[in-house]
C-alpha cells in the first residue's frame, strides 16, 4: 500500500509540472477568436465615437450661443 501511495504521488508531481509547462515558445501570433474580439472591440469605439462628437459639438454650441444672448441682455438693458 505504501509502495502504491509513493508512485501515485511521483506520478501526479511529474504529470503537474508537465502540464504546467504549457509550451510557451508555440504560442507565436494570434488566434482566428482574438482576431475578431479585437475587431469587434475596435467597431465599437468607432461607433462611439460619433455620438460623442455630435454631443460635444452641442455643447460647444450651446455655450456660444449662451454667451451670445447673454451679452444681447446686457446690451439691451443698458439702452
Amino acid at each position: 500500500m505504501r509502495v502504491l501511495k509513493s508512485t501515485i504521488i511521483a506520478l501526479l508531481i511529474t504529470a503537474t509540472e508537465a502540464l504546467a509547462y504549457g509550451g510557451g515558445e508555440s504560442g507565436e501570433g494570434l488566434s482566428f477568436m482574438m482576431i475578431l474580439f479585437m475587431g469587434f472591440g475596435a467597431v465599437i469605439l468607432v461607433f462611439q465615437i460619433f455620438p460623442a462628437l455630435i454631443l460635444f459639438c452641442g455643447m460647444v454650441k450651446g455655450i456660444v450661443s449662451a454667451t451670445k444672448s447673454t451679452k444681447e441682455t446686457t446690451v439691451a438693458t443698458k439702452k
